[in-house]
């Protein structure tokens, strides 16, 4: 097809001939005549001679999962087949830019390709939230000598997928509060078992049914009478972070709403609790608008787990969660208690704007499978004004919103009481931390072991 530069000395032609008509000038006809058909017989000409399928363009990404905090490096290879050089080859791989900043390099490359050879570029992208996103395709443009005509071709198959994580920087602070630090911030919990296991607990008098292996003489030297060791081992729970992907929960900016915030949570909880040595699972809550069927299968859900490959399983199932249909609490955690084999801690992050009546129906249905609740609960005005500089009205109106929600939150809360079933209202600075300070809390207390 005709170019740009093409296209324009096509008009001018178009331009001459109708003028040359007008003022009855055989010259400036016959110009335009020439001009239009140099045009037209040298699209035919290029065809012939340039033969496009004889460039292989392929894309290269040293990962395809990265963290939203990570870099992504892709090389794009051009390789020339043919037995002509191609003087003029446009290459442009196509990124969605609203998801990703290019921060070194360009994605495209305007070049020439000699005959049986390959040139490479390559670009650096940086995801800005987290989900999954494609890149590609590449555009391929090959243009003759004097730019007239163009030969645009889509690579087929050049599409690359792309799974961004939440950010890792949670996981790298929590590593750097290790020992003393992390002690001070959610303080030193551990629910343990005493006269089984390989740690000391302390020294008791003996009695009936203990184990000889087990006397301390030192001790019995001592107080003249029969002293045994005590031994301690840590207690392991099942953990189960839920997290609810209802419409509401996308309240906020796009890298600061409930949801993102959810996800960052449940990471983290996650690692504290797998080095706590407990088994750690998952469920993500959420109807699909489009399918009315969908409402009874609202729940998917990930085993608990112990291991080091948890972290990444976890990072797999929650990383394409994205905010979509209305909340039925009540109805989600009937199917989740019912598909769970075992007594679990279900630590379910939702901002509980469901009715009263929904939500009594939900903690009705944890507590008949004997399992324990704690609700970590976004508060939406908190989110909606983070980061924000609010006009006074703007203030006034949020101030009025969250008296309003408040209200419905110390009613759903005086009905958890009743329950034993803490529900903790947390805002971005917190909800982290809150988070791991509540399972440590209830760990501590021995809910949920197995």
């Amino acid at each position: 097809m005709l170019a740009g530069r093409g296209k324009s000395i096509m008009g001018i032609g178009v331009f001459i001939l109708t003028f040359g008509f007008v003022m009855v000038n055989y010259f400036l006809i016959a110009t335009a005549c020439f001009i239009i058909l140099s045009s037209l017989v040298s699209l035919p000409l290029f065809d012939l001679g340039i033969n496009i399928d004889a460039l292989k363009v392929t894309r290269h990404l040293e990962k395809t999962k990265v963290f939203q905090d990570d870099f992504i490096h892709v090389t794009v290879e051009i390789r020339n087949t043919g037995s002509k050089r191609l003087d003029y080859v446009d290459i442009k791989d196509v990124y969605p830019a609203e998801y990703f900043n290019c921060v070194i390099g360009e994605a495209s490359i305007s070049t020439r390709i000699e005959p049986r050879k390959s040139i490479l570029f390559s670009y650096i992208l940086k995801p800005r939230i987290r989900g999954e996103f494609f890149i590609g395709p590449i555009e391929l443009n090959v243009k003759d000598r004097l730019e007239f005509n163009v030969e645009r071709r889509e690579v087929p198959d050049s599409y690359t997928s792309i799974i961004v994580y939440p950010p890792y920087g949670d996981l790298r602070k929590l590593d750097a509060l290790r020992g003393r630090s992390l002690g001070k911030m959610f303080g030193s919990h551990r629910s343990v078992q005493v006269g089984t296991g390989s740690e000391f607990h302390g020294i008791r008098e003996y009695q009936f049914g203990d184990e000889f292996r087990k006397i301390n003489w030192r001790a019995t030297a001592r107080t003249s009478r029969i002293m045994v060791r005590e031994m301690e081992q840590e207690k392991n729970i099942n953990v189960l972070v839920a997290i609810d992907a209802s419409a509401t929960m996308g309240s906020g900016s796009y890298l600061n709403n409930k949801i993102e915030f959810a996800i960052r949570a449940a990471v983290v909880l996650c690692k504290v609790a797998l080095e706590h040595k407990d088994l750690f699972g998952g469920a993500v809550f959420q109807n699909n608008p489009l399918k009315k069927e969908d409402i009874t299968r609202g729940v998917r859900l990930l085993e608990s787990e112990a291991g080091d490959q948890v972290l990444f399983r976890l990072l797999d199932f929650i990383a394409t969660t994205r905010t979509t249909g209305r909340k039925t609490l009540g109805l989600w955690m009937d199917q989740l208690v019912r598909r769970l084999k075992k007594r679990h801690l279900i630590v379910l992050i939702s901002d509980m704007e469901a009715p009263i009546e929904e939500i009594k129906v939900m903690f009705t249905k944890v507590r008949a499978r004997s399992h324990e609740l704690i609700v970590i609960s976004p508060f939406s005005p908190w989110f909606e004004i983070f980061g924000r500089d609010l006009t006074p009205a703007e203030r006034a109106i949020a101030e009025a919103i969250s008296e309003e929600m408040m209200q419905h939150i110390l009613e759903t809360k005086q009905n958890a009481q009743s329950m034993g079933i803490p529900i903790i209202s947390v805002g971005p600075d917190d909800i982290i931390q809150r988070t791991i300070e509540e399972y440590l809390h209830a760990k501590a207390k021995g809910k949920a072991l197995l």
